[in-house]
């Protein structure tokens, strides 16, 4: 059971036991679930974390196609919101990639979708 919170803050830099931040980040890690949900990714209602607790498989079913692609959309989506990066170039690169996630999610999801 991977926990949601504490891999997105090894992706961010810091250590499992460093927990000066933890409500800024999970504030963060749940407005990007409120965006999946929003491109119809995840469960019907809007998830969200309360503390180290919640692991990836709460959210969607390891065996889920969009399962992988969901996790580097939040953790990059949580670091973007969190610690931008502070050169432009790396900005932008970043932000692109979050786009192209979205839009593959929510293609993806919509397929998924129109087939059932």
């Amino acid at each position: 059971m991977e926990s949601i919170l504490i891999s997105v803050k090894e992706f961010i830099g810091f250590g499992e036991e460093y927990r000066s931040f933890d409500s800024e980040i999970i504030s963060d890690i749940n407005e990007v679930f409120l965006d999946l949900n929003q491109l119809g990714v995840g469960p019907k209602e809007v998830f969200s974390i309360e503390d180290e607790t919640s692991s990836w498989t709460d959210f969607l079913p390891a065996e889920d196609k969009l399962f992988e692609v969901a996790k580097t959309f939040v953790k990059k989506s949580t670091k973007l919101a969190f610690d931008p990066p502070t050169v432009s170039a790396h900005l932008e690169a970043l932000e692109r990639q979050i786009k192209k996630l979205g839009w593959r999610l929510m293609t993806a999801a919509d397929k998924t979708t129109t087939e059932s």
